[in-house]
């Protein structure tokens, strides 16, 4: 489950690719699937984890999570836009 609080201006796709660019530094195309390509390790995952939490507001219950939501720039941007599995 993933909790959020009110989402700020600006492009959601565009704000998780900075987050994979400045945060995880990986230098990735958006479709990239990085969790099958290897480079998402579980330390990068982590930090994608405390990044989205800083940068959206975002509360991830890893428990109750789906991996193919993170596993590409666009996937973890539609997750964060369409509010799946998202509560306000």
């Amino acid at each position: 489950m993933i909790t959020a609080l009110p989402q700020q201006d600006g492009d959601v796709e565009s704000r998780v690719h900075r987050i994979f660019r400045d945060d995880l530094e990986l230098q990735v195309d958006v479709g990239t699937d990085v969790i099958a390509s290897g480079m998402l390790d579980s330390l990068a995952f982590v930090r994608l984890l405390v990044s989205l939490e800083e940068e959206f507001g975002l509360e991830v219950n890893v428990a109750a999570m789906d991996l193919e939501n993170f596993s590409s720039v666009s996937s973890v941007a539609r997750l964060v836009a369409a509010g799946s599995g998202v509560a306000k």
